[in-house]
């Protein structure tokens, strides 16, 4: 998938994006059926989890790059269906995004207080990314917004990593 990737796929609009999604979530199945001969639910959520966020995060890129991309005849989402409709569309993936990362605490890890401020943190980063792609990200000036965006995820998955860990210590 990566080298159909780096010669093809990164030019069509979602598809490129999907591929490198699945990358970022199925290390998560795979731990799983490394640990366990059984199937765990979580390692699913957990897959779900990168998978969106990652989507989002590249559809975000391909608006940051959309000059570039245009340059070489690319046809990337942004450039399909503009950098408006995009930014709509990765922000109903970071919303599903949101939606499925408060599951694990509330059905599988026990949360600490630790855990909880660092999960706020990292929606509060998920939330402002979240304002910047729906009210912000505009055909005239896209390029910033999308370069925060992208900053604030990592910023986002950062926390969010974290306050996983300190729940699946609370055990």
């Amino acid at each position: 998938l990566s080298i159909a990737y780096d010669f093809y796929l990164k030019h069509l609009p979602l598809l490129g994006n999907l591929v490198i999604a699945l990358s970022m979530g199925i290390p998560f199945i795979f731990a799983n059926s490394i640990v366990s001969n059984d199937f765990d639910v979580l390692s699913l959520i957990l897959f779900s989890m990168a998978f969106f966020l990652g989507l989002a995060r590249e559809i975000i890129k391909d608006i940051e790059d959309y000059e570039g991309e245009k340059s070489i005849n690319s046809s990337t989402l942004p450039i399909v269906i503009g950098i408006r409709n995009s930014s709509i569309i990765a922000s109903l993936f970071m919303l599903i995004f949101i939606a499925v990362s408060i599951i694990p605490f509330i059905y599988y890890l026990e949360p600490s207080f630790a855990s909880v401020v660092l999960l706020m943190i990292a929606y509060l980063f998920s939330f402002y990314s979240l304002g910047i792609m729906i009210f912000s990200i505009k055909e005239d000036d896209y390029k910033q917004h999308a370069r925060k965006v992208k900053k604030y995820t990592l910023y986002s998955m950062f926390f969010g990593l974290l306050a996983l860990l300190f729940a699946s210590l609370a055990f």
